[in-house]
């Protein structure tokens, strides 16, 4: 693939700033705008987790706007990645203002823009990549990629797709054909099923995906892992607010606590002493929230990893998120009044704001993850 090399402005934020997921661009096309690159980075993170090297022969299948190819383009040696995706502006769009049409020279990615969910390179892969392709097949089709998939995948090759997956057994899609922009849902049992019928054995990810859940498809017998290896596969995000829920363990329990609902990580003892934490100003000013508190985590008497926002059960997109000293606070609490544990937390308002609908989460050293009270209600009034 060869083009005309020239220089070309790199893209500002306000390109795509204010656009919704499916718009013409091809950052929003794909998905939302604003999670492009953490999503093309959990996609490579999983595959390095499983052990990609930069030798290895890689196909992303339904590539889109290149939010993991970017990423697997510069990584892996040349001629190694091999991308699929009807849509060529997506492709054509992302080198020229993610990667520079220069890369097609050095790294010699090769890309094929059929529809007809063939794999036809003439080569086998070490690794197959599809995300967010089996949400949108019906059955039929469904069925026909496993196959392609088989048969382009090495003996010991490893394939990670995504699928909706639906929990109970015979609530599965009866849709058929190419459904886009509509999804389908599959049970695991029919998923292991599907999977089968192309030679293939299929294994159930923890790997965190905000909305759906990733397989790991291997030739029958090849996986080299045990389950106890592959829960290890998390795959968690620690710090953006957007992906908070990577850090909720794949089970738990709802209890009730002070009144209120939560998640509950483990005892309810546990839950209860988990922290020391309040909020004690809430200012909005223009476009943005700032939300001023204190947290900590009794015994370590460590500062909160990260606070987030919630408000109307919608993460609130931050700004700015700074520890402080609060001396008013440590000293009331007989502690080192240079203890950063107060946080400020800018954070974008959204439309129709309602302070009284507004909810803030810390995460402790420990794992713990936490509710702090209100303004005028400490979420505890002692520590230990």
């Amino acid at each position: 693939m060869r083009g005309e090399l020239r220089n070309i402005a790199a893209p500002v934020e306000s390109d795509w700033d204010g656009l919704s997921a499916g718009d013409h661009h091809y950052r929003a096309y794909v998905g939302p705008p604003q999670q492009y690159d953490l999503i093309g980075a959990t996609q490579f993170n999983l595959l390095t987790a499983l052990g990609l090297r930069d030798h290895h022969y890689v196909l992303d299948f339904g590539c889109g706007s290149l939010r993991a190819g970017r990423l697997l383009i510069s990584y892996l040696r040349a001629g190694r990645y091999y991308g699929v995706e009807p849509n060529r502006w997506l492709i054509d769009d992302a080198l020229r203002c993610e990667l520079g049409q220069e890369i097609a020279l050095v790294k010699a990615p090769v890309f094929s823009y059929g529809a007809n969910f063939d794999i036809s390179f003439g080569r086998r892969f070490d690794y197959i990549l599809i995300q967010s392709i089996f949400t949108h097949t019906g059955s039929d089709l469904a069925t026909r990629l496993l196959g392609a998939v088989g048969e382009a995948l090495e003996p010991g090759g490893m394939a990670v797709v995504t699928f909706l997956k639906v929990d109970l057994v015979g609530s599965d899609s009866v849709a058929s054909g190419w459904v886009y922009p509509d999804c389908v849902g599959y049970s695991g049992e029919t998923i292991r099923r599907m999977a089968a019928e192309a030679g293939l054995d299929a294994h159930e990810l923890v790997w965190y995906n905000p909305r759906m859940t990733w397989f790991l498809l291997t030739h029958p017998g090849k996986c080299p892992w045990s389950a106890a290896q592959m829960e290890l596969l998390e795959g968690p995000v620690l710090i953006e607010p957007d992906f908070l829920n990577s850090q909720f363990p794949r089970e738990g329990r709802i209890a009730t606590i002070e009144g209120k609902e939560r998640f509950v990580r483990g005892s309810l003892e546990e839950v209860q002493s988990a922290s020391l934490g309040f909020i004690d100003a809430v200012e909005e000013g223009g476009a943005t929230v700032s939300i001023q508190g204190w947290v900590l985590e009794p015994g370590t008497n460590a500062p909160a990893v990260w606070v987030a926002a919630v408000h109307a059960g919608r993460l609130m997109r931050p700004v700015e998120c700074s520890r402080i000293e609060r001396p008013d606070v440590a000293r009331h609490l007989a502690l080192n009044p240079t203890l950063a544990a107060g946080f400020l937390l800018v954070a974008r308002k959204p439309l129709g704001f309602d302070p009284g609908d507004l909810r803030v989460v810390a995460h402790l050293p420990g794992g713990s993850l936490v509710e702090l009270g209100g303004i005028r209600t400490p979420a505890h009034t002692v520590v230990g």
